[in-house]
């Protein structure tokens, strides 16, 4: 199977959950087969922040509802990508035997997506509802603190990223695989 056919199999497994903001009732909201929502994981990664960092001020409900799938799916690509990036194939057991087993690195992925937008978004950088302190603090969630002199470290969601898809990794790839030993008389 490819990365497609792989996404296909996942890509319910979490979505986005219901805002608070009354300005975002047109979304048909999902209910997750995993129950986990790409919201969890960080407080700023919100749809009202999502919305913020549209370049499109005018984006219709239609282009935002399409556009908030996009972000979900890319997550799931790019980790589908970072898993499998030296598999010629994507064996069918890898995705419906551990299909749980994708969760946790879909959330982080689409957490540090939405933090790097947000910090590179000319948009929601000209409003005042984000403050100089609100983009340090996202900077240092997203890229750490390693601070050697005063012992401060601040792990990123990049480095929890990472840490999950080794995970992920030793459980498809090397669980399986036991050393057979042979000895010479």
């Amino acid at each position: 199977m490819n990365h497609l056919e792989a996404y296909n199999k996942i890509r319910n497994r979490v979505e986005w959950d219901k805002s608070l903001d009354t300005r975002f009732e047109f979304i048909t909201y999902k209910t997750p087969e995993s129950g986990r929502f790409l919201q969890e994981e960080h407080p700023s990664v919100r749809i009202e922040i999502v919305y913020e960092t549209m370049f499109d001020v005018d984006i219709s409900n239609a282009d935002f509802e399409s556009k908030l799938e996009y972000i979900k799916q890319k997550a799931i690509l790019q980790m589908l990508h970072d898993v499998f990036s030296d598999q010629k194939d994507i064996l069918d057991y890898w995705i419906d035997g551990y299909v749980g087993l994708f969760d946790y690195a879909i959330i982080l992925k689409n957490s540090s997506n939405v933090m790097f937008d947000v910090m590179n978004s000319t948009r929601i950088n000209l409003t005042e509802t984000v403050t100089d302190d609100n983009l340090k603090r996202w900077f240092i969630d997203l890229n750490g603190l390693k601070d050697s002199v005063n012992g401060v470290y601040t792990q990123s969601f990049l480095d929890r990223y990472r840490r999950e898809i080794d995970r992920i990794r030793k459980v498809l790839f090397i669980r399986n695989k036991s050393m057979k030993v042979v000895t010479a008389r």
